[in-house]
């Protein structure tokens, strides 16, 4: 089906399910012998390229590894109430909303209250449970954010305390969940590891190797020598001010010689006082 135009509105046709679509994200994946990634087909979601794929093994592993984890089914078109007469699937939401297997388990890192981290895997119903969540992007323009999630009651949890920034209490549930872009924007919850949160989440601090005292001592007279080099190397051509001052053709201005030339650059000088003369006092008896 693929690309259509009514009018001058350009849409795509899902070749699995028939719905019209403002653009096409997933396709059928394959690579070429150049390994040049190819995209055939246009689809609604990833379920369905891998029920239009008939179990291929191959783009289901190819599949897997776009999105991040195990990609399921999508349902069969004869359950699609615009394909078959006997169809409950009424529109593409409860489409989607049957794709999106309920029962399918959160993978999550659980920050204990006494900072222990554990892998755990929770039902969907019982994560959707919690009290409180909070999303925190990591990086700017990724499709990919972490989920926290907690119910606020119990000790101060200090470490999901650093690592979030904000006062958490009881223990906390942390889950990756990717953006998707499908014939609408959807959400999935993805695999997480304790390597992968601590890789993203722990302190990046650089760590400095301090020196010995004999260390620093050389450190320090090597490089006041290359200090002493370079002076050495910028004074070659220079003169002592003494011998500049000998060879000097005219003397130095006299201070009424100065005073003359500044009195010549001013826009209004003052007057030259008299001179001060003498005068004999004349005592009278």
């Amino acid at each position: 089906m693929g690309k259509r135009k009514i009018n001058d509105i350009v849409y795509y046709q899902c070749d699995y399910t028939g719905m019209p679509m403002r653009t096409s994200n997933c396709y059928i994946p394959s690579y070429s012998v150049a390994g040049k990634l190819l995209k055939h087909g246009s689809y609604c979601c990833w379920e369905a390229v891998i029920a239009a794929s008939g179990g291929d093994t191959n783009v289901q592993a190819l599949v897997d590894e776009i999105v991040g984890c195990a990609v399921a089914k999508a349902p069969n078109q004869s359950t699609l109430s615009w394909l078959s007469e006997t169809g409950a699937i009424a529109n593409i939401d409860e489409f989607l909303a049957a794709c999106d297997d309920p029962n399918k388990p959160v993978h999550v890192i659980e920050i204990a209250v006494d900072g222990r981290l554990t892998e755990a895997v929770i039902a969907r119903r019982a994560y959707t449970g919690f009290m409180h969540r909070f999303t925190t992007m990591r990086k700017k323009g990724k499709e990919k954010a972490y989920e926290v999630c907690f119910n606020g009651v119990g000790a101060p949890n200090t470490v999901a305390t650093q690592y979030f920034k904000q006062e958490l209490s009881g223990n906390v549930y942390v889950a990756l969940k990717s953006k998707e872009l499908a014939i609408k924007e959807r959400s999935r919850y993805l695999p997480l590891d304790i390597e992968s949160f601590k890789a993203m989440f722990a302190s990046r601090k650089r760590k400095i190797d301090a020196l010995d005292k004999s260390d620093y001592e050389s450190v320090k007279t090597e490089m006041n020598n290359e200090l002493m080099r370079v002076e050495a190397q910028a004074a070659q051509g220079s003169e002592k001010p003494t011998d500049l001052a000998k060879a000097a053709l005219m003397p130095p201005a006299s201070g009424a010689e100065l005073a003359a030339l500044v009195r010549m650059q001013m826009a209004d000088p003052p007057s030259v006082p008299p001179p001060i003369r003498r005068q004999l006092a004349v005592l009278a008896h």
